[in-house]
This record gives C-alpha cells, sequence and structure tokens, in this order.
C-alpha cells in the first residue's frame, strides 16, 4: 500500500512506530492541517494485476471519531498516486 493526499507532492506508507498492535497502523488524526481537519487520504493497493485506490476519511461526532471509507477510480486519486508502486506488504 502507498498513500497520498490532493495537493500534496510526495506520497506517504505506513509506520507501525506508533501503533498500539502490529496488526494496526496509526494515522494522524485529527490532521496536520492549520485548521485541525483531516483531509482525506486515498490508498492505493494492489488487486490482483493491477491496483484499486480507497478514499478515507475521518471525523468526530460527539466524543466518537467516523471513519469512513470507499473504493474511487483511480481519475478521482490524486495525481501523485498514479505513478507511485505501492510497499510490499
Amino acid at each position: 500500500m502507498i498513500a497520498g493526499r490532493h495537493g500534496e507532492a510526495v506520497p506517504f506508507g505506513f509506520e507501525a512506530a506508533n501503533s498500539q498492535s502490529d496488526r494496526y497502523l496509526s494515522l494522524a488524526f485529527p490532521g496536520k492541517t492549520p485548521s485541525g481537519e483531516f483531509l482525506p487520504a486515498y490508498i492505493k493497493m494492489r488487486a490482483g494485476k493491477g491496483f484499486e485506490y480507497i478514499e478515507l476519511w475521518a471525523w468526530t461526532l460527539g466524543d466518537k471519531v467516523v471513519v469512513q471509507s470507499r473504493k474511487v477510480n483511480e481519475d478521482e486519486a490524486p495525481k501523485v498516486l498514479l505513478s507511485a508502486l505501492p510497499y510490499n506488504c
């Protein structure tokens, strides 16, 4: 898997160093924008001989964090992911 956001020049991977379990990976929430809003992340992953793209959103609802994802077409993914190759995992 490899991830990126619209407007960012470099894709990023996931690192387990800040995760409490090796089964889960941390993603900064809220985001690192000046307003603290979470910008959607897009994940590119291998699927058979091709790739799939997932859009990932998160927001607060009361004292809970809601995470929503959906499969998107390649033309909806950030341009930085189109030429990036996912890490082997």
